[in-house]
């Protein structure tokens, strides 16, 4: 089965850079209908919208803090409002602290880094998730893969 972005609704978080601005370019190459863009950058992300625009798909930008639920909430809303429901989510926003985990302090390192890849991720689908179970869901994580073949269920 074949699975196409064309026509259709794509939400990509980190989307201001790297792996999330490949991914927005890739869904307006693929004729996507609308590829809303969410960073915390407001700068990169505003570059990356402007440098997609005029490409044939609609682009909106929303500047998102992830490890905040409210602001989740908020910016969700409004894309339900502007855009409507995505047909396809990219939770591609992640962190990593590149010191020691013993150096690590509680709030500022390990809290935040879970709000972002753990948390976001989670309350990101939920509020998408009633809509998306009526339509095939596709989900695309670049922080995660399949854990070793010794760690994966078998039930």
């Amino acid at each position: 089965m074949s699975f196409t972005v064309e026509g259709r609704t794509v939400l990509i978080t980190g989307a201001a850079s790297g792996m999330g601005r490949l991914y927005a370019e890739r869904a307006v190459r693929d004729r996507a209908a609308a590829v809303v863009l969410w960073d915390v950058d407001a700068d990169a992300l505003h570059a990356t919208a402007d440098s997609l625009g005029g490409a044939g798909s609609s682009v909106h930008s929303y500047v998102v803090d992830l490890a905040s639920l409210k602001e989740i909430t908020t910016a969700a809303a409004a894309v339900r409002n502007d855009v409507g429901t995505p047909a396809v989510l990219i939770n591609n926003a992640g962190i990593v602290r590149g010191k020691y985990f013993w150096e690590h302090e509680q709030q500022a390192d390990i809290a935040l880094v879970m709000q972002i890849n753990t948390l976001a991720l989670m309350h990101l689908t939920r509020e998408f998730l009633p809509d998306l179970s009526r339509r095939v869901i596709r989900h695309a994580s670049s922080m995660s893969r399949p854990p070793p073949a010794p760690f994966r269920y078998r039930g």
